[in-house]
């Protein structure tokens, strides 16, 4: 088992790899599945699960790569675990997750993956708003997530919401520019139209 030490240089590289990965991704498309990615292997867990909040339907939702295809699922905040930490704002570090009434075995079942531990976190702007949550499933070597495996995903979360926040930012000013030069378009045709 490594010392503290070497669990420290090691959490803190990859922590600058997660933020430079993070730091080339511009798209929320592209965006989350790195951030899914880069979750799971610095937690050392089996699977991770990013849920965006919608705030306008008070909503979870989350892109799932089935195959070739890919389709979102949808959930109000308050149900499930992500839902309950999303509605709370607070971590849930759970050891069995089957013995939480939170907990929905039905994935499990669909999936034939059985999770055991869970470390769930609120992912939140500066000003405390919502962004999303961030669920990690399993250590890999079988046991519980430690105390310091919540300040490790404190650290993500922080660093996945500052991306997400910027490439909604980006995709918003892109949308902006794409509509402003239409109508730049329409004048210019309609002003060509006149006499």
């Amino acid at each position: 088992m490594p010392n503290k030490s070497s669990r420290e240089v090691r959490n803190l590289n990859a922590l600058l790899q997660v933020s430079r990965a993070l730091g080339a991704e511009m798209h929320l498309d592209s965006l989350l599945p790195v951030i899914i990615q880069k979750t799971t292997e610095v937690m050392d867990a089996e699977r991770s699960s990013l849920f965006i909040y919608d705030s306008d339907t008070d909503e979870l939702w989350s892109k799932v790569a089935e195959g070739l295809d890919e389709k979102e699922i949808r959930f109000p905040s308050g149900i499930g675990i992500a839902g309950d930490v999303a509605k709370t704002l607070k971590t849930a570090n759970i050891p069995d997750a089957y013995n939480d009434d939170r907990f929905n075995p039905e994935f499990d079942k669909q999936t034939n993956f059985k999770t055991k531990s869970v470390l769930c976190m609120p992912m939140k702007t500066r000003k405390g708003e919502l962004i999303g949550v961030i669920q990690v499933l399993n250590k890999s070597d079988g046991g519980v997530f430690a105390e310091q495996d919540e300040v490790l995903l404190e650290a993500l979360c922080t660093q996945a919401g500052v991306a997400i926040v910027r490439a909604r930012l980006t995709e918003a000013f892109l949308e902006k520019q794409r509509i402003e030069e239409s109508l730049k378009l329409a004048a210019d045709i309609q002003m060509g139209m006149l006499p």
